[in-house]
């Protein structure tokens, strides 16, 4: 909201201007507002996981708070960041198996967001 008045005196023209910096009006919607690049991140972590969909959207659920985007995600914010992050476009990268795996595990580790703690190769030993 802004409001404007123009007044004269002598000669000497006086604006001012008076407004409201913030919207106002209504309550924060909060399905409205984005998941964060953090909640993103833990989001995806969990689908690279294979945790299924219902369970990440229960745990969600079960982490609501007025006001907060978190609780409200959806099937539909899931499937986004799938896309986003390029989840579960896997394949057969390779026909022997060894390599296929050792694979999919360079490509995680290769990811903004790798899950991978700890892989050792076939017939590597563990130091």
């Amino acid at each position: 909201m802004m409001t404007v008045s123009r007044r004269s005196i002598d000669g000497v023209t006086e604006i001012t201007v008076q407004y409201q910096s913030v919207h106002v009006g209504h309550d924060m919607e909060p399905g409205k507002l984005h998941l964060t690049k953090d909640e993103r991140s833990a989001l995806a972590s969990s689908l690279e996981q294979d945790i299924p969909m219902a369970k990440i959207l229960d745990e969600t659920r079960e982490a609501y708070s007025p006001g907060q985007r978190f609780g409200l995600t959806t099937r539909k914010d899931l499937h986004n960041i799938c896309r986003d992050y390029k989840i579960g476009k896997t394949g057969v990268l390779h026909s022997d198996d060894a390599t296929s795996v050792t694979l999919m595990v360079k490509n995680m580790q290769n990811s903004p967001h790798d899950p991978v703690l700890i892989f050792k190769p076939v017939g590597d030993e563990m130091n």
